[in-house]
């Protein structure tokens, strides 16, 4: 049996006119969702608020609430103390959405904290990404304030610890609003590493690539550790991914033991080490050194130079070191070739291709 302890609760009138009531309450355990609707009912709440918590439509536990509200004019105050587990939310204009996330939550009318040590939350962001994305572990003081004079917003974050699946990330973020009908400006700067490779299609911005670049990267990437990189992102939401310059928006990674299916059917480029960059919309990999079949390649450059294009252009260059059963290998097992050249190159006595040979382990390794 939960226990549920009220404070006092007061009202009284003097004529017509009601004093101002308040509430003082202790519970126990509340469900996030039966607060929401009793907030949303509550004249003073405003607008913006009032259309949030109908779309959004947050859920989740609270432990050891304490709640005092007050409707002394000329707005609704309140004070919040509490334990939040697994609240979540759907996405809402540009706000994301989010589940699993557990903490302690301080707040008012005008600024709040939310103090995370969660594991297993997901963050959507629907106008970025095309799947919410895991962020398993999760540590961090998030703040928030508000000033009800002209409706700005401030959220922010100093140092945001994330282990998922895929990575791990410490991250320093803030969102502002200066209004209700202004996008958001978002400044964001983090770290990561000991990625997955071939998960990197999950963290892709896909909203500013075409679907052809899109099913491109889902194919071609096929493994890979991004061992260390960064993302920089400065703008205004409505305005990323800021091609016109009016924002800056850059991912660099290092990549090591990456392979790359270019295009189906031709060689695939293994033992890839290169400097992955996403710039505003353009890809670029910089390659240290790679493999195809058995030769070496150095000076390695793939990029596509708009993955907003209709018309997306890849291009991929670099220098070729092998022999010659390497190149005429090269020339049986590409498409567009082996059909013309490829078949002068079978002639009886010609050696098959071989399969690209292990890289030398590393000293250390």
């Amino acid at each position: 049996m939960k226990r549920l302890r009220w404070g006092m609760i007061g009202a009284s009138t003097i004529g017509r006119e009601w004093m101002a009531p308040a509430i003082n309450a202790q519970f126990s355990f509340l469900r996030v969702e039966d607060v929401v609707a009793v907030s949303a009912a509550l004249p003073r709440v405003e607008g913006p608020w009032r259309e949030y918590l109908a779309q959004a439509r947050p859920h989740g536990d609270a432990h050891d609430v304490v709640i005092h509200v007050s409707t002394e004019a000329p707005r609704l105050r309140y004070e919040l103390h509490a334990d939040v587990l697994s609240l979540t939310a759907l996405p809402w204009k540009t706000l994301p959405g989010f589940s699993g996330v557990t903490g302690l939550l301080i707040a008012n009318e005008q600024a709040g904290t939310l103090d995370v040590a969660t594991a297993g939350a997901t963050l959507d962001l629907p106008k970025v990404f095309r799947d919410a994305l895991p962020l398993g572990t999760v540590q961090g003081r998030i703040e928030w304030e508000h000033d009800a004079a002209n409706g700005a917003w401030r959220v922010a974050s100093d140092d945001l610890s994330v282990r998922s699946i895929d990575a791990e990330v410490h991250a320093q973020v803030e969102i502002s609003a200066p209004d209700a009908q202004t996008a958001p400006y978002l400044d964001l700067i983090a770290t990561f590493k000991d990625g997955e490779g071939q998960h990197t299609s999950r963290y892709l911005p896909t909203t500013i690539m075409s679907p052809e670049v899109v099913a491109w990267v889902d194919r071609a990437v096929q493994a890979g550790q991004v061992t260390q990189g960064g993302v920089v992102l400065h703008g205004r939401i409505d305005q990323f991914p800021f091609r016109e310059g009016q924002g800056r928006f850059e991912v660099r990674g290092n990549i090591t033991d990456g392979v790359l299916e270019y295009l189906p059917e031709w060689p695939r480029i293994d033992n890839i080490e290169a400097e992955l960059v996403f710039s505003g919309s353009s890809m670029e990999v910089h390659g240290k050194s790679a493999q195809i079949l058995n030769s070496e390649l150095s000076g390695v450059f793939v990029t596509i130079p708009d993955m907003a294009s209709e018309y997306a252009i890849l291009t991929i260059a670099g220098d070729v070191k092998g022999e010659t059963r390497d190149q005429l290998a090269f020339l049986q097992l590409a498409p567009p070739l082996r059909e013309t050249i490829g078949r002068e190159t079978s002639a009886p006595g010609a050696a098959p291709p071989r399969p690209p040979r292990p890289r030398p382990a590393a000293p250390g390794d």
